[in-house]
């Protein structure tokens, strides 16, 4: 089953300094321990109140595209396309496609 979520978050740092994040080393945002893999990245992630803490907590690999900009000067969007699924292939455990988008409100 395929679902489309949109969802936006304020993010407490000027919007250049988000951009160079987000364009930065994905170790540096990425849930920790986060690790290079050589199919992307692997890192914990945790189902957060779904299940017990045992149950809800999978090794996931994480594919993170290169970073794409939308937009010119100081409105411009910084994107990154990113991809999880389940290490172990778990079926109780969503796969996610999904865009990051970081953009100022200015």
């Amino acid at each position: 089953m395929r679902r489309h979520v949109y969802y936006y978050t304020h993010v407490p740092l000027p919007a250049p300094a988000g951009a160079r994040l987000l364009a930065g080393d994905p170790a540096a945002w990425l849930p920790q321990p986060a690790a290079a893999d050589a199919d992307g990245w692997r890192v914990p992630l945790r189902a957060d109140a779904a299940l017990p803490a045992a149950l809800a907590t999978r090794d996931a690999v994480v594919r993170v595209g290169a970073d794409q900009r939308r937009g010119a000067g100081d409105e411009a969007a910084i994107v990154r396309r990113i991809g999880w699924q389940a290490a172990q292939r778990d079926q109780w455990f969503p796969v996610l496609d999904a865009e990051l988008e970081l953009s100022g409100l200015g």
